[in-house]
């Protein structure tokens, strides 16, 4: 009889003891998944790398606001140029359950290429994106990065909100739209009051943030870096981090300190074999 008791007592434990925080990798063809008890993000290779799917838990809520496929505009992390709808080569270079890591890789014969790395760390609400950009072309190129986010409520509504580090702030601004001028902390946000489900970028050294408001349906996130001359390469971190359910608009200044102070601003380097055909 008190052996029996032991072992109901052992599976009650068992029973009642939280999962243990941790992070998942998968593949099923084209398609790379990394997913915590956070969040699931599902990425396309076959698509320019760019993020499908990014669903928050446990409400199950889409944050990704277009996606027609791999070969239409969509998805977040879109490195634009010539990129968007590009075939990237993808292998999970972490599998966790500490960190999964995603890297994708792809070229094109104008002499551009770009490496992108994605992580996820087991208990995170937080995407970290690094990305390098080498220009080997004649001509100056940007690393521009398009989101078609919408946390929350889809379509938009007037409970969307926009808080913006720039020269000139956004601070809950229903209306922001257009291109701001980054200042510290490279900050750029977006919170629906209605859900509380919100997102943020922290990208250190970025040079403009973007909101493009011609649809409700889809509304774009995005920033910019400075221009990288040819012959140049640039290595870029940003992290998305991610709220849900929060009932007032949050501090997001503080949840980039708390979930990304380490993250580093550009450095440039020479493309290695580089020749300037205008000498």
């Amino acid at each position: 009889m008190l052996r029996l008791c032991a072992v109901l007592v052992a599976t009650l434990a068992v029973i009642a003891a939280p999962a243990l925080a941790e992070v998942t990798t998968g593949q099923e063809r084209d398609i790379y998944i990394l997913e915590n008890e956070q969040m699931r993000v599902e990425v396309d290779a076959a698509g320019g790398a760019r993020v499908r799917s990014w669903t928050l838990k446990p409400s199950g809520r889409e944050v990704v606001a277009l996606w027609n496929g791999a070969q239409e505009d969509g998805g977040a992390l879109d490195d634009r140029a010539v990129f968007t709808a590009q075939r990237y080569d993808g292998a999970i270079t972490r599998t966790g359950p500490d960190v999964g890591i995603l890297r994708f890789e792809a070229s094109d014969r104008s002499g551009l290429s770009l490496v992108k790395h994605i992580s996820l760390s087991a208990g995170s609400p937080t995407l970290r994106i690094t990305w390098t950009l080498s220009n080997g072309t004649q001509a100056e190129r940007t690393l521009w990065i398009r989101n078609f986010l919408l946390p929350g409520t889809q379509p938009q509504t007037d409970a969307h909100r926009y808080w913006i580090s720039a020269e000139e702030p956004a601070d809950g601004a229903p209306d922001a739209a257009g291109y701001f001028q980054a200042t510290e902390p490279n900050v750029m946000a977006l919170w629906d009051e209605q859900t509380g489900d919100g997102v943020m970028v922290h990208a250190p050294g970025v040079d403009r943030f973007y909101l493009w408001r011609g649809s409700r349906e889809h509304p774009t996130f995005e920033w910019i870096y400075e221009p990288l001359a040819p012959g140049q390469e640039i290595t870029a971190e940003a992290a998305l981090v991610t709220v849900e359910g929060e009932t007032t608009a949050p501090d997001w200044a503080a949840l980039a300190e708390e979930h990304a102070a380490d993250l580093r601003g550009p450095r440039l380097a020479a493309v290695e074999g580089w020749v300037d055909e205008a000498t």
